[in-house]
């Protein structure tokens, strides 16, 4: 949710906490705050788990990583491009070939090119 948004949702769930409403109880207000509240608050939630979780593969891979083994290296290295290759080569094989392609077939192909040429690059300017 917007960051000037989420304040403003926080505040009238605490004003409605706090006064109620007329004819309802104070307890299933309280509950319908409570899950509008997780609802609202969820896509934060997910942001963090994701960042934690990006951070523990990179930890995970400086810590796995041997400079003296050139033949493990070069395999790791490997992975990202022969999985690029591959779904281009799916992709135009496909469309040469009048293959129909499905949701789950575009979501990968935009998820290989939306790497490399949409949040990588912004990645390695960050770290500059």
């Amino acid at each position: 949710m917007n960051p000037i948004v989420l304040p403003a949702v926080q505040g009238l769930v605490s004003l409605f906490r706090n006064r109620g409403v007329p004819g309802v109880s104070r307890d299933v207000v309280s509950s319908v705050m409570d899950a509008f509240e997780q609802h609202v608050t969820q896509d934060r939630e997910c942001q963090k788990l994701l960042v934690q979780q990006v951070q523990h593969a990179r930890a995970h891979d400086m810590a796995t990583f041997n400079r003296a083994d050139q033949f493990s290296n070069t395999l790791r290295s490997c992975v990202r491009p022969l999985v690029t290759f591959a779904a281009m080569g799916w992709y135009i094989y496909a469309r040469l070939h009048g293959v129909p392609l499905s949701a789950e077939d575009y979501a990968i192909i935009g998820g290989v090119l939306t790497f490399w040429f949409g949040l990588r690059p912004l990645e390695k300017n960050r770290q500059k």
